[in-house]
């Protein structure tokens, strides 16, 4: 049975890059500098792991577009992979993931692009109680004086 090679153990080691380097026959005449070797291995691996970090699947790319439309503040409804949601205030955007304010917590957290199944924008509920119960009472007060005068 054929192991498989973790991602990490699949990339060379400085040695072995500077060993290739090393032995190149066209090279014998002008040796690299380990500062040469080390950037040569900085870049190889760093951009290894900005692909890893940047993968964004098709639906993820498709949601990041969505919410471009959007200005920063925006009331939205999320929809999630797991079929829960919430509602919430959009912030910025970044290229994996946007921040996102929860309504019922107030909370920021940020949000994977490829966690979303769809997104909406949403009114968001204005409950004014103390408004409601002022124009009761108010309503009650004139009702109650207009029966006062008319001796009822």
């Amino acid at each position: 049975m054929k192991t498989q090679k973790s991602a990490w153990t699949a990339f060379p080691s400085f040695r072995e890059v500077r060993e290739a380097v090393e032995s190149d026959p066209s090279a014998q005449a002008h040796k690299p500098g380990i500062v040469k070797c080390l950037v040569l291995y900085a870049l190889v691996s760093g951009a290894y792991v900005f692909h890893v970090i940047s993968s964004v699947d098709r639906r993820g790319r498709r949601i990041a577009r969505q919410l471009m439309s959007f200005p920063e503040g925006s009331y939205l409804h999320l929809v999630f992979k797991d079929k829960t949601d919430c509602f919430g205030h959009l912030g910025p955007l970044a290229t994996t993931s946007f921040a996102f304010t929860e309504a019922t917590t107030n909370s920021v957290t940020q949000i994977p692009y490829n966690d979303i199944e769809s997104v909406a924008e949403a009114s968001p509920s204005i409950h004014r109680p103390l408004l409601s119960w002022a124009i009761v009472a108010m309503a009650t007060a004139v009702t109650l004086a207009v029966m006062g005068r008319a001796g009822i």
